[in-house]
C-alpha cells in the first residue's frame, strides 16, 4: 500500500470593477486581445485574457469608456494595474 498526500488550497475570490477608456485621437482603438493583471498587497490576479471572462468585440473603440466586471483571486489592496494588448496592432 501506498500514502498520498493531498493539499487543497482555496484562495478567497472577490469582486472587481474595472474601467478602460479608449483614447479619441485620430487611431485610438484595437480590435486586438487585451489583457489585464492587477496587484496588490496579497498578490496578484495573473495575466487575465478579457475575451475570457466577456465580449469584447469593438469594447476598445475611439472614444469608448468600457467597464469589466470579473471575479478573481484577492489580491487585497490594489496597488497597480497592467492593461496591455497582443502585439498584432497599434494600440
Amino acid at each position: 500500500m501506498s500514502s498520498v498526500d493531498v493539499k487543497i488550497v482555496f484562495s478567497a475570490v472577490s469582486d472587481y470593477s474595472v474601467r478602460i477608456k479608449t483614447g479619441n485621437i485620430k487611431n485610438a482603438g484595437t480590435d486586438s486581445n487585451i489583457y489585464l493583471q492587477v496587484f496588490g498587497d496579497k498578490g496578484d490576479t495573473g495575466v487575465i485574457e478579457l475575451k475570457q471572462i466577456c465580449d469584447t468585440k469593438d469594447k476598445f473603440q475611439r472614444g469608448m469608456n468600457t467597464k469589466i466586471n470579473l471575479q478573481t483571486v484577492d489580491v487585497g489592496n490594489v496597488s497597480a494595474c497592467f492593461l496591455f494588448k497582443s502585439v498584432t496592432s497599434c494600440w
